[in-house]
């Protein structure tokens, strides 16, 4: 599996986590609702996505459905992995340590944060 997606499979990975298996039609049409996009640019992206693994095809009667290959939060994992690898050398600390100073977190997120790390901690 690539490291990343671009931006355009991103967006068509998100619809098919988000609504399982789609065909074009339907992933054009949620994908056209927030911005003008053609169809074929969408059945270029799906097809692309298929060929590098990140979904597979079936078929239903003439339509092609498309059904996300690779879980969601295995390529989130994946990318944040690349991420610390890319800009912060190898640093899980310096991207949480990026994160807090960027964000302002509520007490609910900041508990939650706490709540991982002790988590971490006690599977040591």
């Amino acid at each position: 599996m690539p490291k990343l997606l671009t931006e355009a499979e991103l967006e068509l990975m998100h619809v098919l986590w988000s609504h399982g298996p789609s065909t074009v039609r339907y992933v054009h049409r949620h994908i056209s609702a927030s911005r003008e996009v053609a169809y074929t640019t969408i059945a270029t992206v799906l097809k692309v996505l298929a060929d590098k693994g990140f979904a597979s095809t079936s078929k239903d009667g003439r339509a092609l459905i498309y059904t996300a290959a690779v879980a969601e939060d295995r390529y989130a994992q994946r990318g944040v992995k690349h991420l610390v690898e890319r800009l912060f050398s190898g640093n899980p600390v310096s991207l949480v340590r990026s994160l807090v100073a960027s964000e302002t977190l509520s007490a609910d997120e900041i508990d939650e944060l706490q709540a991982l790390i002790n988590t971490a901690r006690d599977s040591e």
